[in-house]
């Protein structure tokens, strides 16, 4: 004997699998939402300020709350570490350019020496996370960075 179904149970089942289509697609956009990435990075005792990360361009019409874990083991030139956490707020409005909104926050600073620096910041359109060693010794940077994007 075939199953059947009537009109209104058919009706019913297509509104059903359009609500788990539509919940499946939310899942997924706001799975995309949440970028994590470990960058690995060398300074060699310049002093100046390098990009450990750059991101892609930040689109138009959205915000990204970025954190950066930035760890510095000194290799060569002497003894030194570093352990820094920052979060900085990032938006880009509709035909405008990337702004940084205040500064960036940092929740933890540990360093020795102090001639060691982490930072947040804007070029062009990207936001980049900065490390900076002390122009005496190389150093090993590791970050870890999260940005979370709202639109």
């Amino acid at each position: 004997m075939k199953a059947t179904c009537d009109q209104p149970e058919l009706a019913e089942l297509r509104d059903k699998e359009k609500q788990a289509f539509r919940l499946v697609n939310q899942l997924r956009r706001f799975a995309n939402l949440t970028y994590t990435s470990r960058f690995l990075l060398d300074t060699a005792a310049t002093g100046a300020v390098t990009p450990a990360w750059t991101s892609d361009t930040v689109p138009e019409g959205v915000t990204w709350a970025v954190t950066a874990d930035v760890i510095g083991i000194a290799t060569a030139g002497g003894a030194g570490r570093a352990w820094y956490e920052l979060r900085g707020l990032f938006y880009r409005n509709v035909g405008g350019a990337l702004t940084q909104e205040s500064v960036t926050a940092v929740s933890l600073s540990i360093e020795t020496p102090a001639g060691f620096d982490a930072s947040l910041s804007v070029s062009g359109n990207t936001v980049l996370a900065n490390v900076r060693d002390d122009g005496v010794r190389t150093v090993s940077w590791s970050v870890l960075i999260q940005a979370r994007e709202v639109s």
